[in-house]
C-alpha cells in the first residue's frame, strides 16, 4: 500500500507526516486527512483509487475485518506530494479493557506538551471554534465485541467533535474512550485556570492503572467486575453554611429538539434563561448534550459559565465567578442491553470551592443512567450504584457536599435508585418515565426545596433543587433509612403464578365492562378500569370468555350477550374468527355473529359484513429482574411498581455470579394464583405499606 506526502510549512507541524490506519494486520482501510488552511477535509479509500487535495491514495485491500475493533497505527512515507497532509504524531497506545482491544505496532506516549507542540492551535481547542466542514460522508467505527456500530460526525461546521477534531492544517484523532487521560483534546472544552492548569502539565501521560477484580468477579462483564458487595460509606457535609446552592438537571431530546427541529427557537435556552433571572444555577447537568455551548449562548449565560464535556453526550456547567474547579473527569461504568443498545454509560464528575467561603466544596456529578428503563443495564442497578458510590469514594473528600444529578433511566421501582437511597438521600425526582430524573445529595432532605421547570422542548422535564448546607454530624447521615415495604405473606420455597387475564375492545367503541347484573357494555374508554377476562381455548377456534370472578359471557334472552355464574349456567364456546387487521369476530353454536347495536351485544345476524370486530389483548405482565441482592429488595420493588401483584426471589442457580447472584420477577395483571412448592424461591405479596 503506498502514500506519498511531503514537508508541511505550516508552524509546529512534526516532520514526519502520517496517515492513520483502521483494521486488522492482515487487511486495513487507510484515511487520509488533508487541509488547505482553512478547512479540513477527511477522504475514505472505496475498494479502488482516490485522489483527495492532491494525494493519490491506493487502497487495494478494502475487505477490512469485523470482528475486531479497528487498530489504530500511522505510517510514514519520505515521497512527495503538493499537497498539505495533516501532520500526525505517534498516538499512544489505547487502554485495553473488557470492553476494547487493539494491537499497536509500536506504539509510544506523549507527554502533554508534547502534544501542543504538534498543534499550533491547541489554545483555540481549549476553548474556541475550528471552522470544518467534512468530506466523504462520515467516520466509520466498527465495534465487534459488542455488536454495535457508531457513526460519529468528524467535522461539524464550526463546532468540535468528540471523535476527530479537525484544525484546518492539522487533525488530532482520538479513539481511546476508556480514560480521558490518553486524549490529547482533554474530552471537552476547557478555559480559565482548567485549560492553564491542563496547558502546563509536562508529567507522561501514564497508562490507566489495571482495575481490580475481586476473586469470583472474573467471568463477569466489564462494569460488574469491579463491584463488591459492601458499600462505600459516604461522609456528611462539614464545611461552612451554604446557603442558596442551586442546581439544574435537564436531558436536552437532543436528537430530536436539536437535530430534528433545529432547537426549536432556542427554547430549551430561554427555559434556562428565564428560570435563573432570581437565582442563578450554580451548578447544571445535561444529559443528552451534544453542545453545552450552544445551549448556554442560547441562554444568554455562556459568558457567565465555565463549561465540562464528554465523548457520552452529558455535560455540565458552573458559575466562574462563585466556585473554582479543582479536579473533574468523568468515567464509564455501565452498558446498555442488547434490547435498546446505545452503548456505554458513564457519570461525570467536578470537584470545586467556594470562591467566598474557601472552606466549603461541593462534588458535583452527572449520570444517564443504562437502558432498557429500571433494568441497570447489562449489569444490573446493583454495580451502577456501587459504581456511582464508589466514585464518591475515589475522588470527592471527607467533608464534601455531595451532590448526583441526572437521568438514571431508572425510577421509584428500580434496583438503582433503591440502592442509592441506602447510602444518599433522594432529594428532589421529576415524573418522566416513571420518575428517571433524580437529585441525590448527603445533605437532611429537609434542607433541600425541589421545582419543576417544564419541558422546554424536551420529552422530559428540567428540574431544578436548591440546597441549603449546614454542616452535619455522623449521627445525622446514619439516619438515611432506605426504601422498604413491609412484605406479605411470604413463603420460602414456594413460587406464585399468575392465570392470564385480557381486555375486549369493541374496534368502534370502548372496552367491555360487566355491570353488578351482568350487563355487558362496550362504552369504556379506559382499558385499566375495564373489565378483565380469563380465556379458556378449545379446539377449533373456540374460546369461553369468563370475568375474574367467574361469570361467563353467553348469549341470553333475544341472544343479547350478558355474563351469567359459571354455577349457573355452562361455558358458552364461542367460534373466534381472526381478520386481517389482527381483531376478531365472533359466532354462538347457531352460527349468528356478534352485532353491537346502540351499545348492546347481541348475536342476531349471519352475515359476516355486519358482524362487530373486537380486539383482545393481554393485560398480564410479568419480567425478571437481575443482580438483586436479597428478597426485600425484590418486595420493595414490587410494592413501589404500580400494578405489581407479587414478586418471586432467587439466589439460586440464576447464572448471574458476583456479589449479587439474586434475581427478582414482578408479576402483575392477571389473576394471583395458590403458592405452588419450589425448591430455593421465596415470594410473597407487596404489601400494604411502604417505611422509610
Amino acid at each position: 500500500m503506498a502514500s506519498s506526502s511531503s514537508s508541511s510549512s505550516l508552524p509546529g507541524a512534526p516532520s514526519t507526516s502520517g496517515i492513520i490506519s483502521f483494521g486488522s494486520e492482515s487487511a486495513s482501510r487507510e484515511v487520509i486527512l488533508t487541509g488547505n488552511g482553512s478547512h479540513c477535509k477527511r477522504g475514505r479509500g472505496s475498494g479502488s483509487t482516490s485522489r483527495l487535495g492532491g494525494t493519490r491514495h491506493e487502497d487495494a485491500s478494502h475487505s477490512s475485518s469485523k470482528s475486531e475493533w479497528p487498530s489504530l497505527r500511522t505510517s510514514s512515507s519520505s515521497s512527495s506530494s503538493s499537497s498539505a497532509v495533516a501532520r500526525l504524531p505517534t498516538m499512544p497506545p489505547m487502554p485495553t479493557s473488557p470492553a476494547f482491544s487493539t494491537k499497536s505496532d509500536s506504539p509510544s506516549s506523549r507527554t502533554l506538551s508534547q502534544w501542543q507542540s504538534f498543534n499550533p492551535l491547541y489554545s483555540s481547542l481549549t476553548g474556541a471554534e475550528v471552522p470544518c466542514t467534512l468530506e466523504a460522508g462520515e467516520l466509520l467505527l466498527e465495534e465487534g465485541e459488542r455488536s454495535a456500530t457508531y457513526r460519529h460526525r468528524v467535522c461539524t461546521l464550526g463546532r468540535l467533535s468528540a471523535a476527530v477534531v479537525c484544525a484546518c492544517a492539522l487533525v488530532l484523532v482520538s479513539l481511546s474512550a476508556h480514560s480521558r487521560r490518553w486524549s490529547p483534546l482533554l474530552w471537552g472544552r476547557k478555559s480559565g485556570e482548567e485549560a492553564s492548569t491542563l496547558a502546563g502539565a509536562t508529567e507522561p501521560l501514564p497508562p490507566p492503572a489495571a482495575p481490580s477484580i475481586p476473586p469470583g468477579n472474573e467471568g463477569l462483564h466489564w462494569c460488574a467486575q469491579a463491584a463488591v458487595k459492601n458499600f462505600p460509606t459516604i461522609s456528611p457535609y462539614s464545611g461552612s453554611e451554604l446557603k442558596d446552592v442551586r442546581v439544574l438537571t435537564f436531558n436536552l431530546f437532543w436528537w430530536n429538539l436539536f437535530g430534528q427541529r433545529q432547537g426549536a427557537g432556542g427554547i430549551a435556552g430561554h427555559l434556562i434563561r428565564d428560570s435563573s433571572k432570581d437565582v442563578p444555577f450554580d451548578f447544571m447537568g445535561f444529559q443528552e448534550c451534544e453542545d453545552v455551548g450552544l445551549v448556554l449562548w442560547q441562554a444568554g449565560l455562556d459568558k457567565a459559565y465555565t463549561t465540562n464535556s464528554s465523548n457520552h453526550a452529558i455535560c455540565m456547567a458552573y458559575r466562574r465567578d462563585k466556585w473554582t474547579q479543582l479536579d473533574s473527569g468523568y468515567e464509564e461504568i455501565a452498558e446498555d442491553r442488547s434490547a435498546q443498545y446505545f452503548g456505554n454509560r458513564a457519570v461525570q464528575w467536578m470537584r470545586a470551592q467556594n470562591k467566598h467561603q474557601p472552606d466549603s466544596f461541593i462534588f458535583f456529578m452527572n449520570h444517564h443512567g443504562p437502558l432498557p428503563v429500571d433494568s441497570g443495564g447489562k449489569c444490573g442497578g446493583m454495580a451502577t450504584a456501587w459504581h456511582l458510590m464508589n466514585i464518591v469514594k475515589t475522588h470527592a473528600h471527607p467533608g464534601d457536599a455531595i451532590i448526583l444529578v441526572g437521568d438514571f433511566n431508572a425510577g421509584d421501582s428500580s434496583v438503582t435508585v433503591l440502592e442509592l437511597e441506602k447510602h444518599l438521600y433522594r432529594a428532589y425526582s421529576g415524573v418522566a418515565f416513571g420518575g428517571v430524573d433524580n437529585f441525590f445529595t448527603n445533605l437532611d432532605e429537609n434542607h433541600v426545596k425541589g421545582e419543576n421547570l417544564g419541558t422546554g422542548g424536551s420529552d422530559h422535564d428540567a428540574l431544578s433543587a436548591t440546597f441549603q448546607f449546614l454542616p452535619q454530624t455522623p449521627v445525622q447521615t446514619q439516619n438515611v433509612k432506605p426504601a422498604k415495604a413491609t412484605c406479605e405473606d411470604v413463603q420460602f420455597d414456594h413460587d406464585r403464578s399468575l392465570t392470564e387475564l385480557f381486555t375486549i375492545k369493541y374496534v368502534d367503541g370502548g372496552y367491555l365492562t360487566l355491570d353488578a347484573t351482568g350487563m355487558v357494555s362496550v362504552n369504556d374508554p379506559d382499558p385499566n378500569t375495564a373489565t378483565r377476562f380469563k380465556r379458556e381455548q378449545a379446539p377449533n377456534w373456540e374460546v369461553s370468555y369468563s370475568s375474574v370472578d367467574d361469570r361467563v359471557l353467553v348469549p341470553g334472552k333475544d341472544n343479547i350477550v350478558q355474563a351469567t355464574s359459571v354455577a349457573q349456567h355452562a361455558a358458552q364456546n364461542w367460534h373466534q374468527e381472526l381478520n386481517h387487521d389482527g381483531t376478531f369476530v365472533y359466532k354462538d353454536i347457531a352460527n349468528q355473529y356478534i352485532k353491537v347495536t346502540n351499545g348492546v351485544l347481541s348475536a342476531t345476524t349471519s352475515n359476516k359484513s355486519e358482524a362487530s370486530r373486537f380486539s383482545v389483548v393481554s393485560t398480564t405482565w410479568m419480567y425478571p429482574v437481575n443482580f438483586v441482592p436479597d428478597q426485600d429488595m425484590c418486595c420493595t420493588m414490587c410494592h413501589m411498581k404500580w400494578g405489581c401483584q407479587t414478586w418471586s426471589f432467587t439466589n439460586v442457580n440464576t447464572g448471574l455470579g458476583g456479589p449479587w447472584p439474586g434475581q427478582c420477577w414482578l408479576k402483575g395483571g392477571g389473576d394471583l394464583q395458590a403458592p405452588e412448592w419450589k425448591k430455593g424461591v421465596s415470594s410473597g405479596l407487596p404489601g400494604q405499606q411502604h417505611l422509610r
